[in-house]
């Protein structure tokens, strides 16, 4: 995706042993965001359903597979730099489920 402020390119992950063999995921081609806002570029990630080849039963010839999350990037994004450390939001909370800025 060249037009984006953070382009990246397609590459394919190709592994014997999962279905789909074939995934397409995305990397990003800048470590900074087009532009002059000082921004930078991160990959957005997701979790796809996926079946993991785990053995073969001798008795049958027949493979089995189980099932399991992988993780793939699916674009780039541009992001600003983070102007102080994160806290968890639980410290924000009062017991009146309100936040507190």
């Amino acid at each position: 995706m060249q037009r984006s402020l953070c382009p990246w390119q397609w590459k394919l992950n190709h592994d014997e042993n999962r279905e789909p063999k074939i995934i397409s995921e995305a990397q990003c081609l800048c470590r900074r965001s087009r532009g002059t806002s000082g921004s930078y570029c991160m990959p957005i990630k997701r979790q796809i359903a996926v079946l993991k080849r785990i053995r073969c039963d001798p008795a049958t010839g027949y493979y089995e597979y189980t099932r399991a999350l992988q993780t793939v990037t699916v674009g780039c994004h541009s992001v600003l730099p983070r102007s102080q450390k994160a806290s968890p939001l639980a410290k924000l909370y009062r017991k009146t489920n309100t936040i507190e800025i």
